[in-house]
């Protein structure tokens, strides 16, 4: 996985060595030790990292695009294809004007409508 280091410029790759097995759902934070490959510049302490990982929710949410949701008498909803609405709980704002939202009948890959009130591409 890349590991971008900002203030160097560049990137070196790096790989998960281990993961501690306490996660604190407060902080949604757990310990990570990466072993990471040497590159062309000189190790040193302090160098801030950018590390962007794409992990599943273990709550079973999802991301949908802000575009996506319907809200009806204070209740959102993603529409299917064939027109019809799948009530979802909005769990709040995501990355790039997402929202993260969760419900028993929807899961990673099913297909909603991106623009379903016909206002966009």
């Amino acid at each position: 996985m890349p590991l971008l280091l900002p203030e160097l410029g560049m990137t070196v790759h790096a790989h998960v060595e281990r993961v501690s097995p306490g996660f604190d759902p407060e902080t949604r934070k757990i310990n990570v030790d990466l072993q990471i490959d040497k590159g062309d510049f000189e190790f040193r302490g302090g160098v801030r990292t950018e590390l962007t990982l794409d992990l599943p929710d273990p709550g079973g949410s999802v991301l949908v695009p802000a575009s996506a949701l319907v809200k009806a008498y204070e209740e959102h909803f993603l529409v299917l294809p064939d027109k019809e609405r799948v009530r979802v709980v909005l769990l709040g704002s995501g990355p790039d004007n997402t929202r993260r939202v969760t419900s028993p009948d929807v899961r990673p890959g099913d297909e909603f409508l991106k623009y379903p009130s016909g206002n966009g591409s």
